[in-house]
């Protein structure tokens, strides 16, 4: 049985539409957050995972790269979006509302704003819509399909996206989300983890297949339209190329300098 893990978000939907559907008997797919996924990989409870770029490093004796899925944008991201209530004004040190659903997106926000010389505070809430966060906070962090709705949403102003500011400042993409697996997996199933990676690789290489449909099936549960949700798939790559590579070892080396020789392939 392989067992691989996906982000409960829209973005991941077009890579594993027929995986989920063609419902094969020697495979699960499970869906859950960054954060529950890197803990159901540590549990053994999943064979190959995609987790956030930034937790690699505390795990890095226990987690590897897998060469398959990435989730990185070189630009905007369109679901990684600082926002604010329409018109309002934002003072010279705001109050930041963060998604208690982000790690790495969280990083990028804190570093982006001191290159930028501006002086936030943070809370992390737990507020399930941008609306709700601000009514508490000056800014807003939203993520996935919440920072995607709130794009859109005509009450809200987009202050900036964070990958297209993280592009801006280090010319190299954004990398969200990274596959992962365990040695521990590569030890005792190492011909489930080749098999898992396959699998995951030509899913990624499919995803523009299933675009249409998944935008046609999802743009009434999010309130959005066929339009902005095929535009979205276009702004986030799920691929594992050298330019991810590159900006997965940027980040690594923000987070710690020297750290990105820690973090290791399959």
């Amino acid at each position: 049985m392989i067992r691989l893990g996906r982000i409960d978000f829209l973005h991941n939907s077009s890579t594993f539409f027929r995986l989920e559907r063609d419902k094969a008997p020697n495979l699960e797919v499970v869906s859950a957050t960054p954060r529950m996924l890197l803990q159901k990989l540590l549990d053994d409870q999943l064979d190959v995972a995609p987790i956030a770029t930034v937790n690699l490093l505390p795990y890095c004796d226990r987690l590897r790269i897998v060469p398959a899925m990435c989730l990185h944008s070189m630009g905007a991201s369109g679901s990684t979006v600082v926002v604010r209530l329409k018109n309002a004004e934002i003072p010279p040190n705001p109050r930041v509302g963060v998604t208690s659903l982000t790690d790495t997106t969280q990083f990028m926000l804190r570093r982006i704003l001191s290159w930028e010389g501006i002086k936030a505070s943070f809370e992390i809430m737990d507020e399930k819509t941008a609306a709700a966060m601000l009514t508490r906070c000056d800014l807003a962090l939203v993520i996935g399909d919440v920072g995607l709705r709130a794009r859109f949403d005509k009450e809200l102003e987009v202050v900036f996206d964070v990958g297209e500011s993280w592009t801006k400042h280090v010319n190299l993409p954004a990398v969200f989300a990274i596959s992962s697996t365990t040695t521990k997996a590569l030890k005792e199933r190492p011909e489930i983890v080749k098999e898992s990676v396959s699998v995951l690789t030509k899913a990624v290489a499919d995803r523009s297949l299933n675009e249409d449909i998944v935008a046609e099936s999802e743009a009434i549960r999010l309130g959005l339209s066929i339009t902005s949700l095929k535009e979205y798939f276009q702004q986030l790559s799920l691929d594992y190329n050298e330019n991810a590579r590159r900006g997965l070892q940027r980040l690594l080396e923000e987070l710690s300098p020297g750290s990105s020789t820690k973090v290791r392939n399959l």
